[in-house]
């Protein structure tokens, strides 16, 4: 099976949820460029959702936020974007 490129919209849900872990540890931008070795304009274009990331630079957030790789990639339900036509109320 191909690959397919991660969509914008994934992207930046992702670079949301790093977001919200890194506050949640009370880390600035520029903590989290240093405990990670990455420059400070990667983080930023990360939790933007401009940039892609490698499955072992996510190890290095995970680490670096003290959290479990699956924590980053587990994306609230509140952030998830609903797909299909929409629900008719109930009367």
């Amino acid at each position: 099976m191909p690959r397919r490129p991660p969509t914008p919209v994934r992207l930046r849900r992702l670079g949301r949820r790093i977001a919200e872990l890194r506050l949640a540890v009370g880390v600035t931008q520029e903590r989290l460029a240093e405990k990670t070795g990455a420059a400070i304009s990667w983080i930023k274009a990360i939790e933007a959702g401009s940039r892609d990331i490698r499955v072992s630079t996510m190890w290095r957030l995970a680490d670096a936020l003290g959290v479990e790789p699956e924590e980053v990639l587990a994306i609230p339900a509140s952030m998830r974007v609903a797909r299909g036509r929409p629900r008719k109320p109930r009367s």
